[in-house]
């Protein structure tokens, strides 16, 4: 008798995990969000374009950010950079999310589609923290604080073409 409860109890924890199994999501879903709104209005100084974007951010476990830049009818775009910064205060890049030549012409995609562990973010400058993981925990916190802001340089306009503040989702 002892031997059957166990079995059944068994196949209970068994079918249980099976069907919490099914409910997870790969890859894993961002715990929390963050977005960026990309505009010439957010330049600074202000720049007039046509030009404007998304950019999503996803901090996942505490341990890897997912990076997705959308931009719409940018022309020759050169670089996107996430760099520490208020509202309407330029600072220093802290992120290449994409470099080189992104487009020889007008541009409307994504790019910068990534998820990154702390190790894979070398580009975070050293004053953030003695470790890999202390610098992506100090990213973290400013994006949390609202203090990065994400920027993509064109030919045109080497400073920046659209520009938008990370906040919370």
């Amino acid at each position: 008798m002892r031997i059957e409860v166990l079995q059944r109890l068994s196949l209970a924890i068994g079918v249980a995990g099976v069907v919490a199994c099914d409910q997870v999501e790969f890859p894993t879903p961002a715990v929390e969000a963050f977005q960026a709104t990309l505009s010439g209005a957010n330049v600074v100084p202000a720049v007039t374009t046509g030009a404007g974007g998304l950019a999503d951010f996803g901090v996942s476990l505490d341990t890897f950010l997912s990076v997705r830049v959308r931009v719409t009818a940018i022309d020759t775009p050169t670089v996107a950079t996430m760099h520490a910064g208020a509202a309407g205060a330029t600072g220093p890049a802290i992120v290449i999310l994409r470099s080189s030549q992104l487009s020889a012409v007008a541009f409307s995609g994504t790019f910068g589609d990534v998820q990154r562990s702390p190790v894979q973010l070398t580009d975070i400058p050293a004053s953030y923290g003695a470790t890999t993981r202390a610098r992506f925990d100090s990213l973290v916190a400013l994006m949390r604080s609202g203090n990065v802001y994400v920027n993509v340089a064109t030919r045109r306009n080497p400073n920046g073409e659209v520009r938008g503040q990370v906040q919370p989702r």
